[in-house]
């Protein structure tokens, strides 16, 4: 793996580790910016988090926290064809 990658995967995990102690702090999603994925982590319980993952540029991305839906073709729109 290319060191460039893996610095950025420790600098998401250790951010996310820092957020999710936030009792406030109910989802961190993760948006990909070479493909059509959006990982999305939601809090269930004091120290459980559901994955979600949505693939494809006909997927319906659920931001439960904001209570809405967003096409991926949406988030997409001029980056990835």
């Amino acid at each position: 793996m290319p060191r460039r990658f893996l610095r950025h995967l420790f600098h998401q995990t250790h951010k996310f580790r820092l957020y999710r102690s936030l009792p406030s702090f109910e989802e961190y999603v993760m948006v990909d910016q070479e493909q059509a994925v959006v990982e999305s982590f939601v809090r269930i319980a004091d120290d459980k988090w559901q994955i979600r993952t949505f693939l494809g540029l006909n997927s319906i991305v659920a931001f439960k926290s904001l209570e809405i839906e967003v096409a991926m073709k949406d988030i997409y729109e001029d980056v990835i064809s």
